[in-house]
C-alpha cells in the first residue's frame, strides 16, 4: 500500500451581499445628560463570537459580544446602544419581567419586500439591580405604561446632543400606548431607527452571574422571544446580517501524528479510519492573541472528494457521518457533527476546538486566531451500502468500495456566515487498498475465443471483512486453427483496477520454463 500525502494551505479573498451596518453606540454623559454622536463598535473589541467558546469553562456562545473599545468594560455603562438596522419593536417583554434577570430588547427586521426576516436580540442591558428604573434626572426611564395597557413596557430617553438640542424618544413594547414620567405623559413609538439611541449598555443577568458590560447580539427567527445558549437554540450568528471586517483565510489539513509541512496521510489498512485536523487561520492576526482586527465567521467546513475523472465533487461520507461541521450560524439551519459537551472535540471525536477569542493562555484551547474541525470518520475502505447505523460495513473487494482504489482529488470547502464560500486548492492522492487481480482472460485464435475466464469477486460473510474471495468459472471453446499459414493468437485481459504494467507468461507444452513478454 502507499502512504500519500496531501497539504491543504489557502490565502483567499471574497465579497459578498452586504446587509445591514455594525451595532453603534453613543456615548452618555451621566453627569450633564449628553448624548455623543453615533460611532460604530469596532472589530477588534470583539470579546466573543458566535459558536462554542472556552472563557474560563467550556460553552456554547449564541452571539456577538461587542463592546465600544478594547478594555472598556464599566466606563461603557450607560452608553447608548444604536441598532444595525431599522425595525419595530417585537412586542415581547424582556425588559421588566424581573429584577436578577438576563434583560434583553427585541428589534423585528423585515426584507426589501416587506416579509419578515429576522430579529435582533440585544442583550445584557441595564443591570441586575432593578425591574423598573428612573435614572440622572429622568433622562432614562423604564417602567410600565399607563392603563389598560399596564402589561407592556414604556422606556423614555431625554438628552441633549453636542449642540445642546434635545434628543428625545419615547420607545414602548408597542405603539400607542401612554408612558408616564415626572407626571408628563408621552404616546410610545415602536419604531427604532439607525442613529437613535435605544438601550443602554449593562450587564444583566440572573442572581449569580458576574458579566462585565458589554453588548450581547443575537439574531433570533422572527418574532422570536427566546434565546440560548446550546447548539439546541434557534440563535444565528449575527455576522451573517452585518457589515463587518472579514479575515482572509489560510486553511491546512494535516492527519493524525503530521504536521502542517507533511500534511495527511492515508491510513492503512483502509479498516482504520483517516482522521484528519482542518484548520482555519484568520490572516493576519498574531498567534497567542484573543481580540482581532477581522471576526471569526466561519460557519462550515467539509471534506469534499472526486476521482481524478470525474468533473464533480462530492463531500466524503464516512463510516457514520457524512465530513461536515457546522455551527448552524445561519438562520433555520441546524448544528452538524458537533455536540455536547461543547469544545471538546480532538483526535478522537468530529466537532470542533475553539481557540479564537479564548481566555487561556496553555493548553488545547490556548487563545490563537484560528478554530479547529476534527474529522474522525473516513475509512477508505468502508462498503458502499454502509448505513449510519453503528454496524460498520467493510469492502472485501474493489467493485463494493465506495472509494474504490485509484487516483482522486480532495479539498476542504469552508462557508462563512454570510455564506461566502471558499475553497482549497484540489489535491492529488491515490486510494490503494486491494491487490488488483484479473476479472477476465480471453484467448482468441484468429480472432475466435478458445479460452475465457471469468473471475467474480464475493464479500463472504455480511458485516465481516477480510473473509472475501474469487471464484473461477472457466469456458474452452472449439479453436479456428488453420493448417496453412499463420495462425494469430490475441489475449485480451481486464483488470479489477487500472494497471500501468502488465505482464504475461507463457509455455510451450514441452518446456519447463515460463517466458514472460
Amino acid at each position: 500500500m502507499r502512504n500519500v500525502t496531501f497539504l491543504l494551505v489557502l490565502l483567499c479573498q471574497y465579497q459578498s451581499s452586504i446587509h445591514a451596518q455594525s451595532p453603534g453606540f453613543r456615548t452618555f454623559d451621566q453627569s450633564s445628560g449628553t448624548i455623543g454622536a453615533v460611532q460604530t463598535m469596532p472589530t477588534n473589541a470583539i470579546a466573543d463570537d458566535f459558536g462554542p467558546r472556552n472563557l474560563a469553562k467550556t460553552y456554547w456562545h449564541g452571539g456577538i459580544d461587542f463592546n465600544t473599545s478594547q478594555g472598556a468594560g464599566e466606563a461603557q455603562r450607560w452608553w447608548m446602544i444604536v441598532s444595525p438596522q431599522a425595525g419595530i419593536i417585537a412586542d415581547f417583554d424582556r425588559l421588566t419581567h424581573g429584577v436578577a434577570e438576563y434583560k434583553y430588547g427585541l428589534i423585528n427586521v423585515t426584507d426589501d419586500e416587506g416579509n419578515g426576516s429576522h430579529t435582533w436580540a440585544f442583550g445584557h442591558v441595564f443591570d441586575k439591580s432593578a425591574q423598573f428604573y428612573n435614572k440622572f434626572n429622568h433622562a432614562i426611564v423604564l417602567n410600565r405604561c399607563e392603563f389598560p395597557r399596564t402589561d407592556k413596557w414604556g422606556l423614555h430617553l431625554r438628552m441633549n446632543n453636542a449642540n445642546n438640542q434635545p434628543v428625545t424618544i419615547t420607545y414602548g413594547q408597542i405603539a400607542g400606548a401612554t408612558l408616564k414620567v415626572n407626571g408628563v405623559e408621552y404616546t410610545t413609538t415602536n419604531i427604532v431607527n439607525t442613529t437613535d439611541p435605544f438601550l443602554p449598555l449593562g450587564n444583566s443577568g440572573n442572581e449569580d452571574s458576574n458579566y462585565a458590560v458589554h453588548l450581547h447580539l443575537n439574531t433570533l427567527p422572527y418574532n422570536t422571544e427566546i434565546t440560548g445558549s446550546l447548539p439546541t437554540s434557534p440563535n444565528g450568528d449575527p455576522a451573517q446580517y452585518l457589515n463587518i471586517d472579514r479575515p482572509d483565510y489560510r486553511i491546512t489539513a494535516i492527519s493524525q501524528g503530521s504536521n502542517e509541512l507533511a500534511g495527511v496521510f492515508l491510513k492503512y489498512p483502509g479498516t482504520k479510519p483517516t482522521k484528519i485536523r482542518v484548520r482555519t487561520y484568520m490572516s493576519g492576526e498574531g498567534d497567542g492573541t484573543n481580540r482581532y482586527n477581522k471576526l471569526m465567521d466561519m460557519d462550515k467546513v467539509e471534506l469534499q472528494i472526486k476521482k481524478s475523472s470525474d468533473n464533480e465533487y462530492q463531500r466524503i461520507i464516512g463510516d457514520q457521518i457524512e465530513a461536515i461541521i457546522s455551527e448552524g450560524g445561519r438562520l433555520g439551519e441546524p448544528v452538524i457533527n458537533h455536540k455536547n459537551p461543547v469544545n471538546k472535540s480532538d483526535w478522537l471525536s468530529t466537532g470542533i476546538n475553539s481557540n479564537a477569542y479564548n481566555a487561556a493562555t496553555t493548553g488545547p484551547n490556548e487563545r490563537n486566531p484560528w478554530d479547529d474541525y476534527y474529522f474522525t470518520d473516513f475509512k477508505t475502505r468502508i462498503h458502499i451500502d454502509d448505513q449510519f447505523n453503528n454496524k460498520t460495513q467493510i469492502a472485501d473487494i474493489p467493485s463494493n468500495s465506495r472509494y474504490s482504489d485509484g487516483k482522486y482529488k480532495i479539498r476542504v470547502k469552508a462557508t462563512t456566515s454570510n455564506n461566502g464560500i471558499v475553497y482549497s486548492p484540489e489535491l492529488d492522492y491515490r486510494i490503494d487498498n486491494f491487490k488488483p487481480y484479473i476479472e477476465q482472460f480471453t484467448a482468441s485464435i484468429n480472432g475466435s475465443a478458445f479460452y475465457i475466464l471469468e473471475r467474480t469477486g464475493n464479500e463472504g460473510v455480511a458485516n465481516m471483512f477480510d473473509d472475501g474471495y474469487v471464484t473461477n468459472q472457466h469456458d474452452q471453446l472449439n479453436a479456428n486453427i488453420s493448417d496453412i499459414g499463420v495462425n494469430l493468437l490475441n489475449v485480451k485481459v481486464r483488470t479489477s483496477e487500472m494497471m500501468k504494467n502488465l505482464k504475461i507468461a507463457h509455455k510451450k507444452k514441452e518446456m519447463h520454463n515460463f517466458r514472460i513478454i
